[in-house]
């Protein structure tokens, strides 16, 4: 299952700096203003880790993907 993030959100991803072969890394802003640093993202839009650790059951996501407001390129 892939757990995408917002599509006109994955076209601002899609800009971003890759760290490694379609993947880049970034911050995820939610509605509440928390920020999710260290987020990979495959081809701009799948999230396929978070502070290192995969994300491949939905349980593995600290927040609801429609809580996504948000994403910055990692510094």
């Amino acid at each position: 299952m892939a757990f995408e993030i917002p599509k006109a959100l994955a076209e601002k991803a899609a800009s971003f700096q890759e760290s490694s072969y379609g993947a880049c890394r970034a911050t995820l802003v939610l509605g509440s203003g928390e920020r999710v640093p260290d987020v990979l993202l495959a081809w701009g839009s799948e999230i396929i880790s978070i502070n290192g650790k995969p994300v491949s059951v939905l349980k593995d996501l600290p927040f609801e993907l429609n809580e996504v407001v948000d994403v910055l390129p990692e510094k």
